[in-house]
C-alpha cells in the first residue's frame, strides 16, 4: 500500500506529465509492546520538464510526409512568462512564381549538359626506326655441293716394275664453279686400301701437284706410304690452297715410287679429294645459290593510346625496309626482302621485295589497339654468279625498319558513358503553377550552349535542341570547331521570341488540357561521325596520330519572361497533419475529463513571401475536421473569402534550424483563430483541412526583384494554462495508476491472508508524512483516494507547499478489512479556476509513514504492497 500511496502521490504532483515513479520501500515492519513504528521512505524530486518536453508534442503531429519542415519549440511570450508554452511552426507550400527561378530547382542546365559533357580522346602514335644486322654465309652450303659433286679417282700400281719416281697424272673437274679464289684452306686428297698384293710390295707417294694444265698451281711434298710389304695403308695428304685460285678442270699429279712385288700384277688405290672443312672462297664465278637468313622480331607498341581507342582505318602511312645494295663486284645475285606485318584483330600484311629498299602502302589498313609485330628473312640467290672479296662471315646485311602512320581515315572509339545522341529531359512543373499561373510571356526562352571542340571539320558536328513545351523546332546546327578547347568556345543557341502575348503570340499556358503545358520537356541531339548504339562506339574522321580531340559544352537554360499572369482555377488545398489518421487527443480524456480544458490554443495562419507592395489577396479556408460519436465534424476557423479575402502578411515566420526555443511575438499573421474549442473535444483523428486561392494578379519581373517565392504557413501556440469547471474536477491517471488487486494484497481465501489480517487487527492508526516542496504552479490541487462507493472511502491530501499529512484512523482500517477486495481509486482534485504548468516548475517531496501498533510481531510486507 505504501509503494501504491507513494505512486500516485507523484501522479498527483504532475498531474499533466504522466509521471511514474516508485520508491524503495521497507519489505518488513516488526511491532514489539504496541510502540509507533516510523519508517522514512526517503526522497525525489521530479521536473516538468523530464514529461513535458518538444519531443513529447512532436510525437502528436510528426506523421506523415509533410511534417519534415515542421518545427516543435518551447515558447515564451516575454522572458518573464510563467507559463509553459510550446510553439508548433508549420510550412505549408511554397510556390517560386518566378519562372527562371523555378526552372533553376529543376536543375535543367545541369540534366541538359548531361549529354554533351566532355569527351577525350587520345589518337595513338604508330611509328617504329629500327635497324637489325644480317648476316648470310653461304659458303658452308657452297663448299658441301662442290665436295658432294667431287669425281672418284684411281691411282693404278704394278708389281714387279720398280719405279723410283713415277709421274702419275689424274685429270679432276669440279662442278659448283667455273673458277674459285681460295681465300683459307686446302684440297685434301684421301687414299682407299686393296688386298692381294704381294708380301714384298710397297708404294709410297711422294708429293701430288695441282696442275693448271702445265702451270703448277700447288704442290704438297708430304711423303705418304700406300703400300707396306704386301700390306695397303689408308692415308690422306693434303695441298695448301690459300690466295690460289681453281679452274673447275684440274689435274692431280702424283710422285710414285714402286718397288719389289710379283711381275706383272697390277692394283688400283681409290681416291677421293674434298676441300678441307677450314675452305672458304674469296671470289668465284659460275656459281648457284639459294641462302636465307632471319631478321629479328620487331615490336611496335601503340604509343599515347587511352582506354576509347577501339581501331583505326590508316589514310597514309607505311612500312620501309632498306637493307642495301649488293656489293658492285659481284654479279648474277638477286637479294629478296620478305616480311610479316601481324596485330591481333587489327594490321596483317605480307610485303616484299628484291630491291634495296622494300616499301609497303598501309592506306586503308586496319589497327588495332594492340602491338604490332615486324618479322621476316632476307634471301640470297645466285645463278652462274661471280662475287669476289668475301670476307670469311659471309655477306653482311643491315636492315634499317621504318614504320609510321601520319593520319587515320577513321579512327573508332568508345565515348563516355553520359554520351548520347539523343537525350530528352522531361520535369513536371508545380502542381501549384499549373493552378495557379494562367500564362507566362518570354522576351526569350530557351537553350544557350557554349561548345568546345577540335575535331576535324569532316566529322560535320552538329546540335540540336527541340521542346514541344517551348516551341523550339528550328534544324539541327553544325558547330564549327575551335583552335584551343581549353579557351575558346563557339555560341549555338536554340531560343524562342514568340512565347509573349505582348507580340500578340500565344504565351506558355501551364495546365493539362489543349495546348497547355504541364512538363517541361528538353530534347538534346548530338550528331557527329558514325555512332554504333549497339556497340557504343564513335567513329570519327581525319584524325591526326598523337593528337588528342576532345569536345565539351556547358548549357545555359534562358528563361527572360516579361510578364506572369496568376489567375487561379482552383485553390492549393491540404490537411494538417498529411496521414490518413490525423491527430489523436484522445489521451487527454484520460487525464482531464470533462470538467477540465484548455484555456485557449491561438493558431496563426499566414500567407506573404511577395512584395508588400502587390496587390494581392487571398481567398483562405481553415476547417478542423474530427469524427464524434461516429459523425464527421467540420469546424470552420477561417473563412476569409471575396471583399473579406486575406492579404500578404508582412512577414513570413522563420525559425532558425537547431535552435529549440523562441522567445518573442510572433509575426502579425493573416488571420488568427483559437483551437481550444476543437482541442477540449478530445478528438481521435484531427485535421486542419486548407484551402487557399490568390485572386488574379500579372506579376512583372521588377515586382518580384526582392522576392519571388509566394509562402503559405501556420502557428499552433500550446500554453499550458488549463480552466476547471465550478465544483472542481477530478483527473484519473487511466490503465498505469489503475489497480488491479486487493490493495493489501490479499487474496479472496482468507486463510492465504493470515499475515495481513493480523497486520490491520494490529493497527490502530497509519500516518503518510510528506515534506513536499510544488513549484509546478499546480496550486489548489489535492491527492484523493476513493472507493466511489456512496458513504464510502474517501482520503485526501493537499500537494501545497509546506508538510502534509494523510491518516488513517481504526475505523478506515477496519472499513478496509471487511472490503475485499478493496481497490480505491487514486484521483487528482483540483479547485475551480485557472491552473498554469510553469515551464521550469518540479516537486520535492521527502516522505514518513508511521503506524501505531498493539502487539509484538514481524510482519513480511511483500506481495502486493
Amino acid at each position: 500500500m505504501i509503494r501504491r500511496i507513494l505512486r500516485f502521490t507523484g501522479y498527483a504532483v504532475l498531474a499533466l506529465t504522466a509521471i511514474s515513479c516508485t520508491f524503495d520501500v521497507p519489505k518488513k515492519i516488526q511491532a514489539k509492546g504496541s510502540p509507533t513504528v516510523y519508517a522514512p521512505l526517503g526522497a525525489q524530486t521530479f521536473e516538468i520538464s523530464e514529461y513535458l518536453g518538444t519531443d513529447k508534442i512532436s510525437e502528436m503531429f510528426t506523421t506523415g510526409s509533410d511534417s519534415s519542415g515542421m518545427r516543435v519549440l518551447t515558447y515564451k511570450e516575454a522572458p518573464t512568462d510563467e507559463t509553459l508554452k510550446f510553439l508548433v511552426y508549420y510550412p505549408i507550400t511554397e510556390v517560386d512564381l518566378d519562372f527562371a527561378s523555378m526552372t533553376k530547382g529543376m536543375d535543367l542546365e545541369g540534366k541538359i549538359s548531361a549529354p554533351v559533357a566532355e569527351q577525350s580522346f587520345a589518337i595513338p602514335t604508330v611509328a617504329s626506326s629500327t635497324e637489325n644486322t644480317v648476316n648470310i654465309n653461304f659458303m658452308s652450303d657452297l663448299l658441301s655441293t662442290i665436295n658432294g659433286s667431287m669425281p672418284a679417282l684411281s691411282l693404278p700400281v704394278t708389281e714387279g716394275v720398280p719405279v723410283t719416281e713415277d709421274t702419275i697424272d689424274l685429270p679432276l673437274s669440279i662442278t659448283g664453279f667455273d673458277t674459285a679464289t681460295i681465300g683459307a684452306g686446302s684440297l685434301e686428297v684421301s687414299f682407299g686400301t686393296f688386298a692381294g698384293a704381294s708380301a714384298t710390295f710397297n708404294v709410297t707417294l711422294n708429293s701430288i701437284r695441282i696442275m693448271d694444265g702445265a702451270t703448277e698451281i700447288a704442290t704438297s711434298g708430304t711423303s705418304l706410304v700406300l703400300v707396306n710389304n704386301g700390306v695397303s695403308q689408308s692415308g690422306a695428304a693434303t695441298v695448301p690452297l690459300t690466295g690460289k685460285t681453281l679452274p673447275k678442270n684440274l689435274t692431280l699429279r702424283l710422285m710414285v715410287t714402286v718397288s719389289g712385288g710379283s711381275p706383272e700384277e697390277s692394283h688400283t688405290i681409290g681416291i677421293t679429294p674434298r676441300f678441307t672443312s677450314d675452305t672458304y672462297l674469296s671470289g668465284a664465278s659460275g656459281i648457284s645459290i639459294n641462302q636465307s637468313a632471319a631478321i629479328p622480331d620487331i615490336t611496335v607498341p601503340l604509343a599515347g593510346i587511352d582506354a576509347s581507342f577501339v581501331n583505326a582505318v590508316i589514310g597514309s602511312g607505311g612500312l620501309s625496309v632498306d637493307s642495301g645494295a649488293i656489293p658492285a663486284t659481284w654479279t648474277g645475285f638477286t637479294k629478296t626482302v620478305s616480311l610479316n606485318v601481324s596485330q591481333s584483330g587489327g594490321l596483317n600484311i605480307a610485303p616484299s621485295g628484291t630491291g634495296a629498299v622494300v616499301n609497303a602502302d598501309l592506306a586503308g589498313s586496319t589497327i588495332s589497339a594492340n602491338d604490332i609485330t615486324i618479322s621476316g628473312s632476307v634471301v640470297l640467290e645466285a645463278t652462274n654468279a661471280s662475287f669476289a672479296d668475301m670476307p670469311s662471315t659471309g655477306l653482311s646485311v643491315t636492315c634499317a625498319t621504318e614504320l609510321e602512320v601520319t593520319e587515320f581515315t577513321s579512327v573508332t572509339v568508345v565515348p563516355g558513358a553520359s554520351f548520347a545522341t539523343s537525350t530528352t529531359i522531361s520535369e513536371a512543373l508545380p502542381q501549384e503553377m499549373i493552378d495557379w499561373v494562367d500564362s507566362v510571356s518570354f522576351t526569350e526562352v530557351g537553350v544557350r550552349m557554349y561548345f568546345s571542340h577540335n575535331l576535324p571539320a569532316a566529322n560535320n558536328f552538329t546540335v540540336s535542341v527541340t521542346s514541344n513545351a517551348l516551341g523550339l523546332n528550328s534544324p539541327a546546327k553544325v558547330v564549327d570547331p575551335v583552335t584551343n578547347v581549353a579557351t575558346e568556345s563557339r555560341d549555338v543557341d536554340f531560343i524562342n521570341t514568340t512565347l509573349n502575348s505582348d507580340t500578340g503570340n500565344t504565351p506558355l499556358k501551364p495546365g493539362t488540357g489543349a495546348g497547355e503545358v504541364g512538363t517541361l520537356d528538353v530534347t538534346v541531339g548530338l550528331s557527329l561521325g558514325t555512332y554504333n548504339s549497339g556497340a557504343n562506339q564513335l567513329t570519327l574522321k581525319n584524325l591526326v596520330p598523337g593528337e588528342t580531340y576532345s569536345f565539351k559544352a556547358t548549357t545555359e537554360f534562358v528563361a527572360d519572361w516579361s510578364k506572369i499572369v496568376v489567375n487561379p482555377q482552383t485553390g492549393y488545398s491540404g490537411n494538417f497533419p498529411e496521414n490518413a489518421a490525423g491527430m489523436d487527443l484522445s489521451a487527454i480524456e484520460d487525464y482531464l475529463g470533462d470538467s477540465i480544458g484548455f484555456s485557449e490554443i491561438p493558431m496563426y495562419f499566414y500567407v506573404g513571401g511577395l512584395p508588400g507592395s502587390l496587390d494581392v489577396k487571398f481567398d483562405c479556408k481553415l476547417d478542423a475536421v474530427y469524427t464524434s460519436n461516429s459523425a464527421t465534424i467540420t469546424s470552420s476557423l477561417i473563412n476569409k473569402t471575396g471583399a473579406d479575402a486575406l492579404s500578404l502578411s508582412a512577414e513570413m515566420p522563420a525559425f532558425t534550424t537547431g535552435i529549440t526555443e523562441f522567445t518573442g511575438t510572433v509575426p502579425e499573421a493573416s488571420a488568427q483563430t483559437d483551437l481550444a474549442t476543437v482541442l477540449n473535444a478530445k478528438p481521435a483523428d484531427l485535421k486542419i483541412a486548407y484551402d487557399i486561392k490568390p485572386n488574379s494578379v500579372t506579376l512583372h519581373p521588377e515586382d518580384l526583384e526582392s522576392s519571388s517565392t509566394l509562402q503559405a504557413a501556420m502557428i499552433l501556440v500550446f500554453p499550458f494554462e488549463l480552466t476547471v469547471k465550478s465544483g472542481g474536477a477530478d483527473i484519473e491517471f487511466g490503465e498505469e495508476s489503475a489497480l488491479t488487486k486487493d490493495l493489501f494484497g490479499r487474496e479472496p481465501t482468507a486463510k492465504d491472508n493470515e499475515d495481513i489480517d493480523k497486520l490491520l487487527d494490529s493497527l490502530s492508526a497509519v500516518t503518510l508524512s510528506l515534506n513536499l516542496t510544488n513549484t509546478t504552479g499546480l496550486n489548489g490541487v489535492s491527492l484523493v483516494m476513493t472507493d466511489g462507493l456512496p458513504g464510502g472511502f474517501r482520503k485526501e491530501l493537499s500537494l501545497v507547499s509546506g508538510p502534509q499529512t494523510l491518516s488513517l484512523t481504526r475505523d478506515d482500517v477496519v472499513y478496509i478489512q471487511n472490503h475485499n477486495p478493496f481497490i480505491p481509486k487514486v484521483l487528482l482534485h483540483v479547485n475551480e479556476g485557472t491552473v498554469s504548468v510553469k515551464p521550469a516548475g518540479g516537486v520535492t517531496l521527502s516522505v514518513t509513514i508511521a503506524a501505531v501498533t498493539d502487539f509484538d510481531q514481524t510482519f513480511d510486507l511483500q506481495g502486493g504492497i
